[in-house]
């Protein structure tokens, strides 16, 4: 059972059009791959600039596990202020929200 020419080479060209869509894909994944990796880079440069600066602030997770973990010696270098009552303990539950 033999194809004739048109036959084939209309194949030929599907395989061809698939071929050049997996090509694309493997492109694209290297492209994001590359974007990741250099945001990831970006990313540890920040933090390790975060570490070493002397006006460096901890990050708001490690500011609320704090408390979840056990109380530390040091003194919270914000005194949490209630907007209704004026003050809060530090020991009373708040409510802290993020952007």
């Amino acid at each position: 059972m033999e194809l004739d020419p048109k036959k084939y080479v209309e194949l030929l060209e599907k395989i061809e059009a698939e071929a050049d869509k997996v090509l694309l894909a493997k492109y694209l994944m290297v492209e994001n791959d590359r974007e990741r990796n250099a945001n990831r880079e970006a990313l540890t440069a920040l933090m390790k600039k975060a570490r070493t600066t002397k006006t460096s602030v901890s990050s708001p997770f490690n500011f609320m596990m704090k408390d979840v973990c056990g109380s530390s010696t040091e003194q919270p270098v914000v005194k949490e202020v209630c907007s209704i009552c004026g003050s809060h303990g530090s020991s009373e539950p708040t409510l802290m929200i993020l952007p």
